[in-house]
């Protein structure tokens, strides 16, 4: 019976192998031919013009998560999930998206030059980094997508080395498109797109690799289509996000979507058009409000905080990217000449708020935070794979550890630093300059009263009397209104 088994298993792996070999010797238009017969072949895919799909969506996010960690274990993570109705036509790029969560609805349009979201109180343009974003879903993720956009590239694709992946054998061609290499992986067994892998830069990680997962296939109007999309950012995961047990509908017409709202497809060309024109000028330095003497708010999606301190320079806040860490670092040169630049604050980890931590390294700051951040800063401060100012000083992280509570004082002012326990982020901390009663916070306020909670709770632990409270999310706030929030 032992030597029968493995006959068959020495048979397999010869087939296999053979399988292997056949399929090496194929060009890449002929991979691409296997991939789009296997559902059905090229008459039926040309015939599909539009899909609509209702799916169950989870949806988790490492660099939102409670603990700090770049290799955040999902099982461990809170899970989002929602449902999603979605139609897309994929000739014209066109796209309805609409979210269901909670009995409230979250509503995009868009089109290739053009997007709204209809949530809310009343209709918002899309910028071009959105609208762009949903191009890339339409051509990139949404099967058939993926094949539809390889048959226009037919004459630029390119055979790539095989690869094993899940423990078969995949033959893998490429074709650049929307500024990006995209690669299919075609399983060598089945003929099917088992996913499709694009290179991204991303928060914190650099440049990782984009993953579309397809599987549970099921037979609609005589092609296959995959009931279950798994998006996935690797290198340690950055997010992942599940699309499942859909219901198909193929060649639905188009809905009143667009046609109703002539308007709003105004002001979203509008928008994309300035943007467009936006990226290709020069970089704006950050608005800023100055708060006292030697004390700026240097304002953005997330605001930053820069103090003098004697003849040193100590900014709170290095978030978004790169490129917004060196604007900042720039305009404190300018409002703080002869001052070098000591430190960097960080209030806590989450991927938005040190995007650009490593331009501070770079310029040989010191970054001053939670001790509990310690070995995840030293590992996304030494690493490799970021095209970036740090990457080229060879510089490496010194890190100022800071527990319950830290003061820091050079010449005439103080800032102390806070922990802020809460249910957002571990590691939370609050920066108080001592001199001027004035406390800068990471997160909205006044927002929920949980953490608003957090905040006044902190401030009376350490017997912290604040005139002004600063917060990175919302500015200068009222302490009126914290308290009104809280007492709700």
């Amino acid at each position: 019976m032992r030597v029968r088994q493995s006959i068959l298993a020495f048979l397999c792996l010869c087939w296999l192998a053979a399988v292997s070999a056949a399929q090496s010797e194929k060009a890449a238009g002929d991979i691409l031919n296997q991939a789009i017969q296997a559902i059905g072949g090229l008459e039926k895919l040309q015939n599909l013009k539009t899909l609509h799909l209702e799916s169950v969506n989870t949806r988790q996010e490492i660099g939102q998560s409670y603990l700090p960690s770049l290799n955040e274990d999902f099982a461990r993570l809170p899970r989002e999930t929602f449902i999603t109705e979605t139609w897309v036509d994929f000739a014209q790029g066109k796209r309805y998206w609409l979210r269901k969560l909670d009995g409230t609805k979250y509503t995009n349009i868009t089109a290739p030059t053009w997007g709204v979201n209809l949530s809310g109180d009343r209709p918002t343009p899309l910028s071009a980094a959105v609208v762009d974003l949903y191009q890339h879903r339409n051509r990139h993720q949404t099967f058939p997508g993926p094949l539809l956009t390889a048959l226009e590239k037919r004459n630029e694709l390119r055979r790539l080395p095989d690869q094993r992946w899940q423990d078969q054998p995949h033959a893998v061609i490429a074709f650049n498109d929307l500024s990006r290499e995209v690669r299919l992986y075609v399983n060598q067994v089945t003929g099917l797109l088992a996913k499709v892998e694009s290179d991204v830069i991303a928060l914190v990680r650099g440049k990782v690799a984009l993953e579309y997962r397809y599987s549970k296939w099921k037979e609609f109007d005589g092609l296959k289509l995959p009931l279950r999309t798994e998006c996935l950012n690797t290198q340690n995961a950055t997010s992942n996000w599940l699309i499942e047990d859909q219901l198909i509908v193929v060649n639905q017409p188009e809905g009143s979507w667009f046609t109703e709202h002539e308007k709003e497809m105004k002001d979203g060309l509008a928008r994309v058009a300035r943007d467009r024109e936006a990226a290709t000028a020069a970089p704006m330095l950050p608005k800023t409000d100055k708060l006292g003497e030697g004390i700026f708010l240097l304002r953005g999606n997330i605001n930053s905080l820069a103090v003098a301190m004697g003849e040193y320079a100590f900014v709170v806040e290095a978030p978004t990217s790169e490129t917004r860490s060196k604007q900042v670092i720039a305009l404190v040169k300018e409002l703080m000449p002869n001052k070098q630049l000591m430190a960097v604050g960080v209030t806590h980890w989450h991927y938005d708020t040190i995007a650009g931590l490593r331009a501070y390294v770079a310029e040989g700051a010191r970054v001053a935070a939670s001790a509990s951040y310690k070995d995840l800063f030293e590992k996304y401060a030494a690493a490799t794979n970021n095209d970036d100012a740090l990457s080229k000083s060879k510089n490496k992280l010194q890190f100022l550890s800071i527990d319950d509570e830290r003061s820091f004082t050079l010449g005439p002012r103080t800032i102390i630093a806070i922990a802020i326990p809460n249910q957002h982020a571990a590691g939370m901390l609050g920066l108080y300059l001592k001199e001027e009663k004035l406390f800068f916070v990471g997160e909205a306020l006044p927002a929920g009263g949980a953490f608003t909670r957090a905040v006044l709770d902190a401030l009376t632990k350490h017997k912290l009397e604040v005139k002004t409270l600063v917060s990175a999310r919302t500015g200068v706030v009222a302490l009126d209104q914290l308290q009104a929030v809280t007492t709700r």
